[in-house]
């Protein structure tokens, strides 16, 4: 029987081939790079992870820091080689949260971007083993003066070092027993708790998962992949890397997404697959429309969060003949795909193994509409999604077994998202379809980035004025959250929009995507007879000012600090949610 194949083995089929090896397969900026200068650098990776993580009692985990570039690239396909596991670590984590990210992974060695290095000081005292296992990526910017931390040394160096120790061999590939079921990659993801959850990803995982056909789109060696998204996401790595190996492409990377930048990309890469998560889709279409915009060479736009009037206006802005929305979860237990003719508002079919569950595990009825749309059994309707069959391609968490056992209770994959399902007539045949409500209470998602609230309100209790808080996802005109902050002041204490500002703009620790675009300032907060606070009531009022009597404020883009939020302000967001089709 043919083993499955891995990362590795593929790679190296591909710059074998004389079809390839030649070929540009990485475009950054004004850099390309073929298939044989990739696997070149990323041999050369290989085994210097493989020199640095020697120790016997850790796995061979090297954590990456890093925004875009193209020895990140270098580095996955790096420990694909060597048959190390890449942790993908977020450039947002700063203080606990990124010490906590690199312990809990049991990182041996670490990766970053110069200008990050600092965010990994207060790691090396944290983690004595780490001291001096810390390797910076070369500076990005000509002429740009980066200073090495203490406990850290140049990557170019050290692999200039190992090169000339070893010779020839240091520019084969390292002789390891890798096979498909080998994990490659952890992925961090925010669940139920404070502590970020790190998802575990095979070669045989993300091999499954990029080899079919996205949808309706079938893709090709000639296809050239955009990576805007952050490759320490699953998105970028799901939908354009892996991609762009499997089916022979080419991958073209942004240092960071830029909407104004995505245009001029397209053009000068040549990208004809687009990979998106909502709030992007709609900062691309926010921006200044041009007569020419549809002279791209863009075929389709694959990805998740975009309205249906969204993908309406970037396919006939862009000329592009599909967008895809997909829907699922980094874990990939469940997932679907709305196609071309599906009903308004669905997120796609419901495979057979995917069902809508209430809190007893049975089923839910089909959901009832009245005349204008609205729900009419939304108690019996409406529950978790569920993949009843197994696991799917979710292969755990990393070091974390109660939360696998938490997310597999019953033999059933649980995706903690909320939604109903309605059955109608499609191409003669009675077909279930997903309808997406939401996600569980203290989840949000903001930018395309899901965390949870507790480690935002850890963050607000350190204010000496606050004495207790909760903090909720609230719905955006553009899809995804915002994020909302209800705070109850202590006695005598007035609230001073500027200063809350500054403190939490200077709280090391708390991510620029963290900070509250909505303030609401209660004299109580909800609460069970156990005194825990009742999130979902906050959440279900948001900023409806016809049901929050409270003052709120509120901060739109680029502001620091909040105004108070009127009937003119809610009328006008209101209009925005029209426009959007929400």
């Amino acid at each position: 029987m043919t083993q499955p194949l891995t990362i590795g083995d593929l790679f190296e089929r591909r710059v074998h081939d004389p079809r390839y090896a030649e070929r540009p397969f990485l475009l950054f900026e004004d850099r390309t790079y073929t298939w044989l200068e990739t696997w070149d650098r990323s041999v050369a990776y290989a085994n210097t992870f493989r020199h640095w993580c020697s120790r016997p009692d850790m796995p061979p985990h090297v954590g990456v820091l890093t925004d875009n570039r193209p020895e990140f690239v270098f580095a996955l396909l790096g420990c694909a080689l060597a048959g190390a596991v890449l942790v993908a670590l977020n450039t947002v984590y700063r203080g606990r949260a990124l010490t906590r990210a690199i312990d809990h992974c049991d990182c041996q060695l670490l990766v970053a971007d110069p200008t990050l290095l600092e965010q990994l000081t207060s790691v090396r005292s944290e983690i004595p083993t780490l001291d001096g296992r810390i390797l910076a990526l070369p500076p990005i910017d000509d002429g740009t003066e980066i200073r090495l931390i203490p406990g850290a040394r140049w990557l170019d160096e050290e692999i200039e070092q190992l090169q000339a120790a070893n010779g020839e061999a240091f520019s084969r590939k390292p002789e390891v027993e890798v096979v498909a079921e080998d994990p490659w990659a952890i992925i961090f993801t925010s669940g139920s708790t404070a502590a970020p959850k790190a998802i575990l990803n095979s070669h045989y995982k993300v091999m499954s998962a990029s080899a079919e056909p996205v949808g309706p789109v079938a893709l090709s060696d000639s296809d050239v992949f955009y990576a805007a998204l952050p490759l320490f996401h699953s998105n970028a790595l799901g939908l354009a890397l892996m991609p762009a190996l499997v089916h022979g492409g080419t991958l073209a990377i942004a240092r960071r997404f830029s909407a104004s930048r995505f245009l001029p990309d397209v053009r000068r890469h040549g990208v004809t697959i687009f990979s998106f998560v909502g709030k992007p889709f709609a900062y691309i279409l926010a921006t200044d429309e041009a007569p020419d915009d549809a002279e791209n060479p863009l075929r389709a736009a694959v990805g998740a969060g975009a309205t249906r009037r969204q993908q309406e206006e970037f396919a006939r802005r862009f000329g592009v003949d599909r967008v895809v929305e997909l829907f699922g979860s980094t874990e990939a237990g469940a997932s679907t795909v709305r196609r071309p003719g599906d009903p308004s508002g669905t997120v796609g079919a419901m495979p057979p193994h995917v069902r809508v569950v209430d809190a007893e595990d049975q089923e839910c009825e089909p959901a009832r509409l009245d005349e204008h749309g609205a729900l009419l059994n939304y108690e019996e309707a409406v529950g978790e999604i569920v993949n009843v069959e197994g696991p799917g391609l979710f292969e755990g968490y990393y070091n974390n077994p109660e939360a696998t056992a938490a997310k597999m209770r019953g033999g059933k994959f649980r995706t903690g998202d909320v939604a109903y399902y309605r059955i109608l007539e499609h191409d003669g045949e009675p077909t279930r379809f997903l309808y997406y409500v939401g996600r569980t209470d203290d989840w949000i998602r903001k930018d395309g980035e899901n965390f949870v609230a507790e480690p935002i309100e850890e963050i607000l209790m350190r204010h000496p004025d606050i004495e207790v808080c909760s903090v909720y996802g609230v719905p955006c005109a553009q899809g995804d959250d915002l994020v909302m902050a209800a705070l109850v002041l202590r006695r005598g204490r007035e609230f001073d929009s500027g200063a809350f500002f500054a403190f939490l703009a200077d709280q090391p620790d708390l991510s620029p995507k963290w900070m509250p675009d909505y303030v609401r300032l209660a004299a109580a907060l909800p609460q069970t007879r156990t005194l825990k606070i009742l999130r979902r009531d906050l959440k279900q009022e948001a900023f409806d000012l016809e049901q929050v009597a409270d003052p709120l404020y509120w901060r739109e883009r680029g502001e620091v600090g909040w105004k108070r939020f009127s009937s003119e302000d809610a009328a006008r967001v209101r209009e925005e949610f029209v426009r959007a089709g929400r």
